[in-house]
């Protein structure tokens, strides 16, 4: 799920402390996050980022495959969001 907020349609203002953005989107400080359970194969990856006019929050859910391995990891979510931004 991608939501997006236009926040300066808005005139409205962003706020971030700088020890939660550990993470660049297009060259843009993020906050990169992932939830999970060790009784749930799923887990859930949360992104959040902002341009100069607008902020992004990207949720996506990753599952294991028939190997064992995950959907998503950090570069390849790095690379759907920059994608987004285009």
């Amino acid at each position: 799920m991608l939501a997006v907020w236009d926040y300066k349609a808005d005139q409205g203002k962003m706020y971030a402390m700088q020890e939660a953005l550990t993470f660049n989107v297009a060259k843009k400080p993020a906050s990169l996050s992932l939830s999970e359970n060790p009784t749930d194969p799923r887990r859930l990856w949360t992104l959040g980022w902002n341009t100069d006019t607008e902020y992004y929050s990207l949720y996506l859910e990753d599952t294991k495959d028939t190997t064992g391995a995950h959907d998503w990891n950090p570069e390849s979510i790095r690379a759907f969001a920059e994608k987004l931004t285009q």
